[in-house]
């Protein structure tokens, strides 16, 4: 690509032999030129990366794993980092290849730290520590796999392959905000590292590759993966053929991000905590990570046979690699995916107090536990008055039979204070048939809206088993099986019977998503309905309109509209489904959702009539036509289950009937608008009289051709003051007609 695309004028090219990705220095006007070759599918810079910064061990589980004989044992863990000093007393006999990879480049005043000073080097000694101020990768080797008499690492028998990766800085600017020198790994070195990491498989089984660096912050998935996409495409090699690649998600002390490359989807992001389980304020947060770690006064490995400690995300991720070694010699046919369920599964959840979200903390022992486990996400600790704790318990399928148990929480009370010990007795349910509820969720389809009206129609007044510990929290609960499948998901609230109450749970959700799996997830498709749904407009007042239909059950609907110009307000639901039907809207967004059913057992409507009735206003002067459009129209009919598409007619106009149709606000105070109709040309005077009879104020008089109108009135008489609070009437008038209409003034 080079040769074609550069001509031979680019400086030397740095190749990979896994990943179809070339390294090269180019100037400006080459590097356009790459950009636009067809042959190139991306183009990123080269970044800097730094590092990140006896009870951590046990506190995972690893004592009690190493008791059992699981050390990771036949597995390697790759370090790219500073450096490994292999001649370490806690790394004897783990270092069993090496390599560096390190750049010149005089833009940065770098210089390769690799021992024979080339930009590669491979062979014992390679990876040797890059100065004195590399320490960081001995002290990360030493936790994922060191070894001695009186303390280990998380894998104390498993190999470590040693990768420098790292470059010496001279440049303030690249430094800043320490002075120079200092040292920073090239995005093309590490890369570099990992192919090579890739070559080493059929010789080591590498469980995985432990990155504790980073640089630039991401908030999003998808904008990492974008910005990433060469990580990405490691990343993904690496996992497939059964290597986790565990990043450190960075010191930063960011709720809302992580660092790259720990952000990039397939990587396994790693976060820190100290030993009582607190998450570290340093640590970045955000729902791309994985799981914690222990990463306060972690003490390990120092080159020249030293100890001592140090703190970080960096510290945090090595135990995880450590862990992907351990089970792999355990589990050696699983996969990536399968090995970090298991971490994550088996860990103890920790809440972050920025934040509230909950985590996994790396507990290895657990993740080794076999089927038939009842794991606790906490068997002991301290709880504070006046405290809660959520406790979750997993159990592994087909551990027990179906039906009810029990289990005891245990309170031992301080000796000075509190209660006596006190032991409370806990309901358990196990169910032969689960059927997965999101509370509001009634269909199933992983979001809370409109759609969800329908099934609680269609199951309206069925009953089936309650569920344990059910209510309206967001959180997925299990239910038995109903006779009627999917009845269970339309009792909302758990309490054994479909009926008006479920509806509450739709608006508490509102909006609310969660991930839906394959199995069970409720697809709405088939045949058409007979009939259609119709926009029918006149001013500012909008009817959807049901005609041609046979059987009609339920209704849901999206109006599409133009939020930056108009509002909807006065919305009628309660119309020709009457107001037993039950019945959710919600407008935000230019998008009115809108849900009607009839309830189980009524009868079905048929022929034609309003579902449902709102008005457009306007939000300023000058506002363009109202343009809208139906879409999303689903109908239930006859006895169906399940919702089938209703076709969504053009819009027409709305039949004119005289009168006054409303006024918003009413109450009011100081002004209120009155919406009336003409059906036909005629003179008309629209007037105000107070309860004795009394004319207050003319608002119109003249002349008018059909059509829909609003005036506007501001509280004052004829004179232009103010009238008292109280009960008036707006009157319509054109020639033997008339027509009233009650508004309140309240001030």
């Amino acid at each position: 690509m080079a040769t074609d695309v550069l001509a031979e004028e680019a400086a030397a090219a740095v190749r990979y032999d896994a990943f179809p990705l070339v390294a090269l220095t180019v100037t400006p006007e080459q590097l356009s030129r790459l950009e636009q070759h067809p042959d190139v599918a991306f183009v990123e810079e080269d970044r800097l990366r730094r590092p990140m910064l006896t009870s951590s061990v046990a506190l995972i589980g690893g004592a009690a794993a190493h008791a059992a004989g699981h050390k990771g044992a036949g597995q390697a863990v790759a370090i790219l980092d500073t450096g490994v000093d292999a001649g370490h007393p806690f790394l004897a006999g783990a270092v069993v290849a090496e390599a560096c990879f390190s750049t010149t480049y005089a833009g940065h005043q770098a210089t390769t730290v690799c021992p024979n000073g080339a930009a590669t080097q491979t062979g014992p000694g390679a990876a040797a520590a890059c100065g004195p101020a590399c320490w960081h990768g001995t002290h990360v080797a030493g936790i994922a796999a060191g070894r001695s008499v009186s303390m280990n690492g998380v894998a104390p028998a498993a190999q470590v392959l040693a990768v420098q990766v790292f470059s010496r800085l001279n440049d303030a600017a690249s430094c800043s905000p320490n002075a120079p020198p200092c040292y920073s790994a090239y995005d093309s070195d590490i890369i570099r590292g990992m192919d090579w990491v890739y070559a080493q498989r059929a010789a080591y089984a590498v469980a995985a590759v432990n990155l504790s660096l980073g640089g630039d912050l991401y908030a999003l998935q998808s904008a990492c993966d974008a910005d990433n996409r060469t990580y990405l495409l490691t990343v993904n090699k690496l996992r497939a053929a059964g290597i986790a690649t565990v990043a450190a998600s960075g010191n930063d002390g960011s709720s809302t991000s992580i660092s790259a490359p720990a952000c990039v989807s397939t990587a396994v992001a790693v976060g820190a905590t100290n030993t009582s389980d607190v998450v570290q304020t340093f640590s970045n947060t955000h729902p791309m990570l994985d799981v914690l770690a222990p990463g306060a006064s972690i003490r390990s490995s120092l080159p020249g046979g030293s100890y001592g400690n140090a703190a970080g995300t960096s510290m945090a991720a090595p135990h995880v690699a450590g862990a992907f070694a351990v089970l792999k010699a355990r589990f050696p046919a699983e996969t990536v995916d399968q090995l970090l369920a298991r971490i994550t599964t088996g860990g103890v959840r920790i809440t972050e107090s920025r934040t509230g979200l909950t985590f996994p903390r790396l507990h290895v022992d657990r993740a080794l536990r076999p089927v038939g486990w009842l794991g606790l996400s906490a068997e002991s600790g301290t709880l504070a008055a006046g405290a809660s704790v959520v406790i979750t318990a997993t159990l592994e399928a087909g551990a027990l039979a179906t039906g009810a148990y029990g289990a005891t929480l245990g309170f031992t009370s301080n000796a000075t204070v509190g209660p006596p010990n006190v032991s409370v007795p806990i309901a358990l349910q196990i169910v032969a048939n689960p059927e997965p509820v999101w509370p509001g969720d009634a269909n199933h389809d992983g979001s809370v809206n409109h759609l969800d009206i329908l099934p609680i129609g269609t199951h309206y007044k069925r009953t089936g088993a309650a569920r344990l510990g059910a209510g309206g929290a967001w959180t997925e609960q299990i239910a038995e099986q109903w006779a009627t499948p999917s009845a269970a998901r339309a009792d909302a609230d758990g309490n054994g019977i479909v009926d008006y109450r479920d509806v509450l749970l739709i608006g508490a959700n509102w909006g609310r998503t969660h991930a839906v799996g394959g199995a069970g997830k409720q697809a709405h498709g088939g045949a058409a309905a007979a009939g259609a749904l119709r926009l029918h407009r006149a001013g500012e007042t909008v009817e959807v309109r049901a005609e041609g239909v046979g059987g009609l059950r339920a209704l849901a609907f999206e109006v599409r509209y133009d939020a930056a110009a108009y509002e909807i307000v006065d919305v009628e639901d309660a119309l020709w489904m009457g107001p037993q039907s039950l019945r959710v809207t919600h407008a935000a967004g230019g998008r009115l959702h809108a849900g009607m059913t009839l309830r189980r057992g009524d009868p079905a409507l048929n022929g034609g009539g309003v579902a449902l009735r709102f008005r457009l206003r306007p939000l300023g002067a000058g506002a363009p036509p109202p343009e809208l459009a139906l879409a999303d129209v689903l109908a239930v009919t006859d006895d169906a289950e399940t919702a089938v598409p209703l076709a969504a007619e053009e819009a027409a106009p709305l039949p004119l009937r005289f009168g006054i149709e409303g006024n918003y606000p009413n109450p009011f105070n100081p002004e209120t608008t009155i919406r009336y109709a003409l059906e036909q040309t005629a003179l008309v005077r629209l007037e105000i009289y107070d309860v004795a009879g009394r004319r207050v104020r003319v608002l119109e008089s003249g002349l008018k051709a059909a059509g829909l109108y609003t005036a506007r009135w501001d509280g004052r008489d004829e004179a232009g003051l103010p009238v008292a609070s109280g009960a008036y009437l707006a009157r319509l008038v054109q020639g033997a007609r008339a027509a009233t209409r009650p508004l309140l003034l309240i001030k």
